[in-house]
């Protein structure tokens, strides 16, 4: 739709964790007994099995003898199977037919060079998800490892600490741990060597990869520099802590320059120059569909289809299947914009310039609802539309009527409806929606705040209106905690509210946030319609953990259930690949983003 507000913009799963505990000490050994014979060619193990993992470990180039190897799996406390490394780092792990989930390995201790054992050594490696087909052969577990498996399982929402004990956790869902492993495999070969063939790896993430990796491998070769290290990351008890102490603190670097640089030469991992702060960014594809131009709302039915508005004057709404191929072109009312699609898989479209919805049904036929007129007088101008939990539709009014309606799933009006939310001391200009567990309808207003259309139809708020994280609030999602995600396009923030509206937090992104959606890990999405970087992520904390850059102007998000994030950027859709740990809900029972409006 068209809106004029100062300047021009365009605005817009449940996650089970079952926790596995790696336990480290301030020496770094694993708190289980690590087994194993000298030969590092066999191994104990839980349950038989002719599949194996065998490989080296090293520091640097330089293989690492005498450390204790185990295989684990993510989900299960105990080791499957354990080893020690010979003199030239060589392990064989036997791999049980029963595992299941992430599998990884663990070194822990050894020595370098013929030195005296290291216990501060603690080295990963991703195996695979579940047993492997075959025998895996020549897999290396070094530092450059090490940093790509915690960046993957960090980002995934996979790691945690408490005490200065890493945790390893495995979800429920199968798509983070798959898309874990992808971006793993993105970085690293299994010949523990930086994936050059990867077209999606950027020199910034090599840089960061090496500088890390070289950070690690100081203390490795050297135990005299491990005390160093974890200073300079924060005051971490162990390697693998000081990692994480990285990856949440990126611009702790200072300390670990001279660390890292005196590695460059011994491992081959040179860095182009010191970085100020380490950039993580997941490598990713990012490809583009034809879907139409103006494109705005997006929204994902239950069988992984895309579904885009075309505002301006198109009048369509476009169905994409998940390889990005159009399906079907529907006409509609007049600048389609908001889109939802309910339990049926029906779905609901607001019409901003024709005073309707319309309702595509499963068999393909649309049904158009001409809205009433609110009590102001004005005609409507449907924007938002969100469907609740007893497949209401919810449909803001972006023109000042202070008016909010709620239809059936027949598509008839519900009782009381239109309501004036003026007469309840509410918003007079509503733009976007979204429903909470309790079917509050939570709105956002252009009069710089927040507010709460309650089940029991009365008003609460305004929230966050005297808080600078208001300016021209747009965007709204809740997150998987009941906590509300807010995009204030004039002010370039997102705010956190708890259930009761009290602002929490408040992060500065961008130039213009608009469209914004979370994921099942909690970690929030924003797309920046005015500006780069154009698509962010921030972690549940607010803190901004990757950006990505998209073509276009995007307005609109949603998450498939495979973790893949599809963007409404004006021109078209954009689909960047394995990025996300899946939907919030699916299906959905409403949108996971904003309508984009301008």
């Amino acid at each position: 739709m068209i809106k004029k507000i100062g300047i021009k913009k365009f605005g817009i799963l449940l996650i089970i964790f079952f926790s596995v505990s790696l336990l480290f000490s301030s020496c770094g050994k694993k708190s289980s007994s690590l087994v194993g014979t000298s030969s590092g060619t066999s191994s104990s193990s839980s349950g038989g099995s002719a599949l194996s993992v065998s490989g080296t470990v090293n520091g640097g180039l330089s293989p690492i003898s005498g450390s204790s190897v185990a295989l684990m799996e993510a989900g299960s406390a105990s080791s499957l199977s354990t080893a020690t490394t010979n003199s030239s780092g060589q392990f064989t792990l036997t791999i049980p037919s029963s595992a299941a989930g992430i599998l990884y390995v663990e070194a822990v201790g050894g020595s370098t060079n013929g030195g005296a054992n290291n216990n501060n050594i603690q080295l990963l490696a991703f195996v695979n998800v579940g047993a492997p087909s075959s025998i895996i052969s020549n897999l290396v577990v070094n530092e450059l490892t090490t940093s790509a498996f915690m960046e993957a399982m960090f980002h995934f929402g996979m790691v945690s600490s408490a005490g200065g004990t890493i945790t390893f956790t495995s979800p429920a869902n199968t798509a983070a741990q798959t898309n874990a492993v992808a971006q793993y495999n993105n970085m690293v070969t299994i010949s523990g060597a930086l994936n050059t063939s990867s077209t999606n790896l950027t020199s910034s993430d090599q840089n960061s990869l090496y500088f890390a990796a070289d950070a690690l491998a100081s203390c490795v070769e050297n135990s005299g520099n491990c005390s160093a290290m974890m200073t300079d990351t924060g005051g971490a008890s162990n390697m693998i802590g000081s990692l994480y102490n990285l990856l949440n603190n990126p611009s702790e670097t200072a300390g670990l320059n001279t660390l890292a640089s005196g590695m460059e030469t011994s491992t081959g991992w040179s860095f182009s120059s010191t970085p100020t702060a380490v950039s993580f960014i997941l490598p990713s594809a990012v490809n583009y569909y034809s879907a139409g131009n103006n494109t705005e709302g997006i929204a994902i039915d239950a069988s992984g289809n895309i579904w885009v508005t075309h505002s301006n004057g198109n009048n369509t709404v476009t169905e994409l299947n998940s390889s990005g191929s159009i399906v079907n072109t529907f006409t509609v009312g007049t600048t389609p914009t908001g889109i939802a699609i309910d339990s049926s898989g029906n779905v609901w479209v607001a019409n901003t310039q024709s005073a309707s919805v319309s309702e595509i049904t499963t068999s393909g036929s649309v049904n158009t609802i001409s809205l009433p007129t609110p009590s102001k007088g004005n005609p409507p101008e449907p924007s938002g539309i969100a469907i609740d939990a007893n497949g209401n539709i919810w449909v803001s009014d972006n023109d000042d009527n202070y008016s909010l309606t709620e239809l059936n799933s027949s598509g008839n009006e519900a009782a009381g409806s239109p309501f004036n939310l003026l007469t309840l001391g509410g918003p007079g200009n509503i733009f976007n929606l979204a429903i909470d567990s309790s079917n509050n309808v939570w709105i956002t207003d252009d009069g710089a705040a927040v507010y709460e259309f309650t089940s029991s139809k009365t008003i609460n708020g305004p929230f966050d209106r005297a808080n600078s994280g208001a300016a021209m609030p747009w965007g709204i999602a809740i997150a998987p905690s009941g906590v509300l995600w807010v995009t204030n396009s004039n002010s370039n923030q997102v705010a956190e509210l708890n259930s009761g509206g009290t602002v929490l937090n408040t992060t500065t992104v961008g130039t213009g946030p608009t469209g914004i959606a979370i994921d099942s890990n909690g970690d929030i999405w924003v797309a920046d319609t005015m500006g780069g970087p154009s698509l962010m992520e921030l972690n549940s904390s607010g803190t901004v953990i990757s950006t990505f850059t998209i073509q276009g102007a995007p307005l609109g998000i949603a998450i498939d259930a495979s973790g893949n994030l599809w963007i409404a950027n004006s021109s078209g859709v954009a689909k960047l690949s394995g990025v996300a740990a899946g939907p919030q809900f699916f299906p959905y029972k409403g949108p996971q983003w904003p309508n984009g409006q301008f």
